[in-house]
């Protein structure tokens, strides 16, 4: 009899927790209609109806550990004080000219061109979770909000891990924005926090956006994986972009471990002028899904970029090595190679058509433990 209300509780227990995310964790999301995978199944050779895949045959956590360990840091995952926020500088409503980049810590970035406010992965809540009191909590300050952004023409989300779309940005944004750009599948997330659908399109790989705004957006593949609760991983679609507005073209590679897609991206669109490259919260443990930091500088040659910066670092721990760490050895492997790169602080924005951008390539994070 005990046994049979142990296997009963059990069975409750699994059955609730489902219900309990639904109904009191909202930040989980939505899912895809079964419309919505019959839609996907046609346009994306990755989705087999139920879940996607990554063009290679990748294991998402594995033993090997022949790359990667060369520690740049000894020091703490998280810095022992704040580091350093510049105020942002970015226009209003920027000019035709204008050629810009803000980066917000970790992955969220506004990109200026065109006359153009692009806003990629905007993540500036304190903690990575479905809840605002318990997650990975942030450890450098959001130099901005949602209300002191300027209308944003066109935002991307990468991917639907929380520190690449967050709720609570996704709840107070969709007044401000014309246009939102995700994989397949991310739209789902949308429809759940009640944003304005009409603003949203979803793209498979390989699939573009024209819009009569004149900037152009491609989705390209990357090599990660998807998920933001216990069950349906790999349900939505992740990838890396490609941005073309007034003759610019800027890439970002989402979050990706290093594969043979850059080349095919670089063989279909051409050099970029600007890229945006993943090089933080790397582990031997996942290194088929996440890029080691001189994986990323390799990436931005590979993608033929002419000028690139860091990403995916300064803001959250989501793995083991020293905070810092990233961009030392990204910074050092680019400059051994000969890329052209910055390293701009948080909030410090970054004219991209000036020839010298030395003053951006500082090595601020030296000075802080």
């Amino acid at each position: 009899m005990r046994r049979c209300m142990v296997l009963i509780a059990a069975v409750l227990f699994v059955l609730a927790v489902p219900v309990y995310a639904v109904l009191f964790l909202p930040g989980v999301g939505g899912k895809p209609s079964k419309s919505d995978r019959e839609d996907y199944a046609r346009r994306a050779a990755n989705y087999d109806g139920k879940s996607f895949r990554n063009e290679d045959d990748v294991r998402l956590m594995t033993d090997d550990s022949s790359a990667g360990g060369n520690h740049a840091s000894t020091k703490g995952a998280r810095p022992k004080t704040a580091l350093p926020l510049a105020e942002p500088s970015f226009s209003a409503a920027p000019s035709d000219g204008e050629f810009t980049v803000t980066w917000f810590g970790h992955s969220s970035v506004l990109v200026q061109v065109a006359g153009k406010n692009i806003l990629i992965d905007p993540v500036f809540s304190e903690k990575l979770s479905p809840v605002s009191w318990i997650g990975v909590k942030r450890f450098t300050k959001c130099p901005v909000t949602v209300d002191s952004l300027p209308q944003i023409d066109v935002m991307i989300i990468s991917h639907d891990h929380y520190d690449h779309l967050d709720y609570s940005v996704m709840k107070a944004i969709s007044p401000k924005v014309r246009r939102v750009i995700v994989p397949l599948g991310v739209e789902a997330h949308l429809r759940k926090w009640k944003f304005d659908m009409a603003k949203v399109e979803n793209l498979a790989w390989w699939e573009e956006s024209a819009g009569d705004d004149g900037v152009t957006v491609a989705c390209t593949p990357a090599q990660h994986f998807s998920g933001r609760w216990l069950t349906g991983r790999n349900g939505t679609l992740w990838a890396s972009w490609v941005i073309r507005a007034g003759g610019r073209q800027v890439f970002y590679n989402g979050d990706s471990g290093f594969s043979t897609h850059y080349g095919k991206i670089r063989e279909k669109y051409g050099d970029s002028d600007f890229a945006l490259m993943e090089c933080g919260q790397y582990s031997t443990r996942w290194a088929r899904i996440h890029s080691f930091p001189e994986e990323g500088a390799d990436a931005m040659a590979a993608v033929g970029a002419k000028l690139a910066m860091p990403v995916h670092w300064g803001a959250f721990v989501l793995s083991d090595h020293a905070w810092d760490d990233s961009v030392e050895r990204f910074a050092s492997h680019a400059e051994e190679t000969g890329l052209r790169f910055i390293t701009p602080k948080i909030g410090e924005t970054v004219d991209l058509t000036k020839d010298d951008l030395s003053m951006f390539r500082q090595k601020w994070w030296r000075e802080i433990e």
